[in-house]
């Protein structure tokens, strides 16, 4: 009996040694999961523990790491187990109530070193209590407005081999429910079913059915299921609520709709595990009815009725049948992806099925439907069309005859104004994963009531445009990896028609251009560009290749070539700055210019005109054999004109001058042409025998008159008395001089020039007979008349003055003799002369020593004068 004593002392020692061995252990264990999760605090109060459970009045938990900080409060939590034979099972699990506060923010953590997240232990899924119950949870968590409180409470229950659970979730807030009923069932890891309810107020609005199983045979699994929403929640909390977690402007929101329903069922089929989703099989059925305005996030206010039925094989979904009638008011943001004049403020969309597309091989794989829709919005767009859609294989689309309609009243862009668009296309094509390839019908046009581009120094405006685009074709290229479209093209014939084109170089009327469109999107680079013969109504052409990078510069560059007569009249009625008294009569001019209206700032325009033997009238001047090359150039307002080397066989307006030579440039504005600069580098002539000259040098327009130092070096006098219309009127010599030429508004004047006879002088011959009808028996008029019919001289001297009337006056100074008269005694003449110079030109141009049409032209003013239309000498 004392040794049996004895053996169970010492198992009683036994035990309680391990039992305290245990609990030391455990005490390490559990301080170590406490520091390495940061959990600072475990409080509890009134633990009562029996070989059936435990129960705790009060538990709280602190876990504080840098980021966050967690705590945890229970009150009356009891759990409950049964003890079998592999140990304990716990049975219940309750709790009446759960606070839990979580906390993020920087240096929360007491502890500097960083910490996981808590971990709970991995215990197998048959240790779950089988019923579990919170009668009522509070949580304050971060959310988008910083804090965010949840009320509710859950239920759930599980059988013995976990399957069924059965699961209650409630949400109360401001007075409202929110209640989850769930079942998942199964009768093996291989097949679950789900059902599943969505409460709002008591009322339901959702409900999910869902079977899932996989056959073990073949490891297919089969899904099957449905989700019904017999009615949209009226519920403006809902949102507002919602709001806190992910922040919507519940303001812009339309109002919720009073009545929707959706309806989806499916039945696929596909491997079992992670590859299911990317091979599945099968078919789903999607209904949805939308009497009122919904707001779908991204998308719009949508409203209607659609009905899809998709199938899938190997994961490529493709449709079954189709069939819409939606309306979209305030689109989405994907509406702003798209220009503003085609942002709509409502589109409506029908889709209807359709005959099947003639022309189409394997027309079995096709689904064709009707579709129309019609946007509205700053345009208003109107598509009809018959497609044809891939049901199986390669991803296709057919697109049959389509028709767009589309007007939009005004439009600004890349610094255009556009009045009354309307655009009418007639299109088909096909379309696939790759490409896009379409071709424009015979109606496809475009017309535009104005078009404007404002200027400061200028405005472009052309009315009544017309574009007829027909033949067309348009090609896109696909990246499906990127999801991005990586080159668009628009290639074929094109023409255009404004029936009037204003700007201040050009004089209105209409235009037309003939050629060939090719732009597109290439490696980000967007262009238009086409290439052809733009014409005037009067008749003159020019071969031009135009480019616009859209949102850049419009860029033109042109080759005018005129050739004789025709040509030239027909430019002179196309340019504003023609003057009208020019007339080209034969001769090549080529004018390459390259012209530049940007975005933003001037207009830009650089010409090089070529001139090769260009022959032709100005007012009542003729001239014959231009050649050389000049450079026009425009930025904005500012025009330089530059002309290195202007060579000229003769000028004539009445008395021939020439070989000329010219060189010069000149600087002003388009809007003051009365401002610029004028600057000459060379100016030499042929004249009479000599040479005419004007030294290089520079004017201001706006300082008048301009004051041109024109020199005279070696003319002939025999020369000028040739040209001079007076019978019997002779003299040699050579003459020089200075003739300051004034130029101003009122015409050109002449003060205070100067001519001289270069030693040793000549003669003078002057019919006595005409002489002696001024002396009227004055003696010494009879000297000079005498002397003058063979005078001798030795110094020729005249003052030259010219006023704008176009009266010249001479001041005549001779020193030398007759050798017929008194011996040869010295004779000094000083004789003051005047003539009208317009009248003089007018005479020798009557006379055609300039050309036959110039003498026309002066017979025309003089039959206006004698009518009182005009002066003549005003046309000079």
């Amino acid at each position: 009996m004392s040794r049996r004593r004895t053996i169970g002392f010492v198992m009683l020692v036994s035990v309680i040694l391990a039992v305290m061995a245990g609990g030391i252990y455990l005490r390490q264990i559990w301080q170590q999961f406490m520091h390495t999760h940061g959990v600072q605090i475990v409080e509890w109060e009134d633990l009562d523990l029996s070989f059936s459970g435990l129960t705790i009045e009060r538990l709280e938990v602190l876990q504080v790491q840098r980021e966050r900080q967690l705590r945890v409060e229970a009150s009356a939590l009891s759990l409950d187990w049964q003890w079998q034979w592999r140990g304990p099972q716990l049975t219940s699990l309750s709790l009446d109530t759960l606070h839990i506060d979580r906390q993020t923010g920087n240096d929360t953590a007491a502890n500097p070193d960083p910490s996981e997240s808590l971990e709970l232990p991995q215990i197998p899924l048959r240790w779950l209590p089988y019923d579990l119950t919170i009668s009522a949870f509070h949580a304050t968590v971060p959310c988008a407005t910083g804090k965010c409180d949840l009320d509710g409470a859950l239920s759930a229950t599980r059988g013995p081999d976990v399957l069924p659970v059965v699961a209650s979730l409630d949400f109360e807030h401001e007075g409202h429910r929110v209640q989850i009923e769930s079942r998942l069932a199964g009768q093996s890891s291989e097949q679950f079913r789900l059902n599943a309810t969505l409460a709002i107020d008591g009322k339901s609005h959702m409900e999910l059915q869902s079977d899932y199983w996989t056959a073990s045979e073949d490891q297919q699994t089969d899904w099957r299921g449905s989700v019904v929403m017999p009615e949209l929640p009226r519920a403006d909390w809902l949102l507002a609520w919602l709001q806190d977690w992910h922040p919507i402007s519940v303001s812009d929101l339309p109002p919720q709709p009073d009545r929707a329903s959706m309806r989806a069922s499916w039945a696929l089929t596909g491997p079992a595990g992670s590859g299911f989703f990317q091979s599945l099989s099968g078919d789903l059925t999607v209904s949805a009815n939308l009497p009122q305005p919904w707001l779908l996030p991204g998308i719009g206010a949508a409203q209607g009725r659609i009905e899809l039925e998709l199938e899938t094989t190997g994961g490529h979904w493709q449709a079954k049948a189709a069939e819409a009638d939606l309306q979209l008011q305030d689109p989405g943001s994907w509406a702003r992806q798209l220009p503003e004049f085609l942002r709509p403020d409502t589109l409506e969309l029908k889709i209807r099925p359709a005959e099947a597309m003639p022309g189409i091989l394997q027309s079995e794989r096709f689904l064709a439907l009707n579709l129309a829709m019609v946007s509205r919005g700053q345009a208003r767009v109107d598509i009809n069309s018959h497609l044809a859609v891939a049901m199986n294989g390669p991803w296709a689309l057919e697109i049959g005859q389509t028709r767009i309609n589309a007007s939009t009243p005004d439009l600004k862009a890349g610094g255009w104004v556009f009045r009354d668009i309307a655009a009418g296309i007639s299109v088909s094509g096909h379309m696939d994963e790759d490409e896009l390839a379409l071709v424009l019908g015979p109606t496809s046009s475009l017309e535009i009531r104005a078009m404007t581009k404002p200027g400061v120094d200028s405005t472009l405006q052309l009315q009544r445009v017309q574009a007829d685009f027909s033949q067309l074709s348009v090609t896109a290229g696909f990246s499906v990896e990127d999801n991005a479209l990586e080159r668009l093209s628009v290639k074929g014939p094109l023409s255009l028609a404004s029936a009037e084109v204003s700007q201040p170089l050009l004089r209105p009327q209409s235009w037309r251009f003939a050629g060939v469109l090719d732009s597109g999107l290439e490696s980000g680079a967007r262009n238009f560009n086409m290439e052809g013969k733009l014409s005037s109504k009067a008749g003159a052409s020019a071969n031009i290749d135009l480019a616009y990078p859209f949102g850049g510069d419009l860029t033109m560059t042109g080759t005018l070539v005129m050739d004789g007569e025709t040509s030239t009249t027909a430019l002179a009625d196309t340019l504003a700055i023609w003057p009208q008294s020019l007339r080209i009569t034969s001769g090549l001019v080529r004018a390459n210019t390259n012209f530049r209206l940007p975005s933003a700032g001037p207009t830009e325009l650089d010409a090089l005109v070529t001139m090769e033997a260009v022959s032709g009238v100005i007012d009542r001047t003729a001239w014959t054999a231009l050649d050389g090359d000049f450079d026009v150039g425009l930025r904005g307002p500012q025009l330089v004109i530059e002309v290195p080397e202007l060579t000229l066989e003769q000028i004539n307006p009445g008395v021939a001058i020439g070989p000329v030579q010219l060189g010069g440039s000149y600087r002003g504005s388009t809007n003051n042409s009365g401002s610029g600069e004028l600057k000459l580098d060379r100016a030499t002539a042929d004249f009479l025998g000599g040479a005419l000259e004007v030294s290089p040098s520079t004017w201001s327009l706006a300082n008048l008159p301009l004051q041109v130092p024109l020199e005279l070096s070696k003319v002939e006098l025999s020369e000028l008395m040739r040209v001079y219309p007076a019978e019997g009127l002779a003299g040699t010599g050579t003459l020089t001089g200075q003739v300051p030429l004034l130029i101003g508004r009122e015409g050109i004047r002449i003060e205070q020039g100067t001519v001289t006879a270069i030693k040793p002088g000549g003669t003078l011959r002057l019919p006595a007979d005409r002489l002696r009808g001024i002396a009227q028996n004055n003696q010494a008029m009879e000297l000079v008349a005498g002397a003058m019919e063979n005078f001798h001289y030795s110094v020729l001297n005249s003052t030259i003055d010219y006023d704008q009337d176009g009266r010249l006056f001479l001041g005549l100074h001779l020193e030398g003799s007759n050798p017929d008269i008194q011996d040869g005694h010295p004779i000094v003449l000083n004789i003051n002369l005047e003539e009208d110079i317009p009248a003089l030109l007018t005479s020798l141009q009557l006379s055609g020593r300039v050309n036959e049409a110039v003498t026309e032209r002066v017979r025309e003013l003089m039959q206006k004068r004698e009518g009182g239309q005009g002066d003549p000498k005003a046309e000079d």
